[in-house]
């Protein structure tokens, strides 16, 4: 979207006329002097909770290099920790489907026994929760996956983490 299609919407233009020109160079120089002013007010109160969030990165990758180095190691604990993932998945998946399939079935006789629209409107609610649901479980889900591929992926390829990483 350009500038001129912006500024035409805010003065009630239909189109864009080039003597609106002038009206962005203007607008330009009071929103860059406001930004510039801004951050450099708001930079010294980040710089301690970045600082704090790189010392906790740190921390958090020293101790996934740990847990990577332990399942390397002990190649028993990294099946309990790949059968508590697929537990962990399979109840996570079981209980979306069956929440999904309750809201489902009241939705389905509220459309049924309701007679009038006012009295579906809740159970069409019920029907919009269960999408919910059954997004929210699919994100979880992928969430999970992905953590226990990224930890399988490492713990398979481990030298080349390890390399990475700049461990020897």
């Amino acid at each position: 979207m350009s500038l001129d299609f912006m500024i035409c919407t805010l003065l009630g233009d239909a189109v864009p006329h080039p003597s609106t020109d002038w009206l962005a160079v203007l607008l330009s120089i009071p929103i860059g002097l406001f930004t510039s002013l801004v951050f450099w007010l708001i930079t010294p109160k980040l710089e301690p909770i970045l600082f704090k969030w790189g010392i906790w990165k740190t921390q958090a990758q020293e101790r996934e290099y740990r847990q990577i180095e332990r399942f390397k190691n002990e190649p028993e604990l990294f099946t309990q920790f790949l059968v508590h993932v697929t537990i962990k998945t399979v109840l996570i998946g079981a209980v979306g489907t069956t929440l999904v399939i309750f809201c489902y079935l009241i939705s389905e006789y509220g459309d049924i026994y309701a007679k009038t629209e006012q009295a579906k409107f809740p159970f069409r609610l019920v029907w919009m929760g269960a999408r919910w649901i059954s997004g929210a479980t699919g994100i979880v889900l992928v969430i999970v996956s992905s953590q226990a591929l990224s930890v399988w992926t490492k713990v398979t390829h481990f030298d080349t983490y390890k390399k990475a990483l700049g461990r020897t």
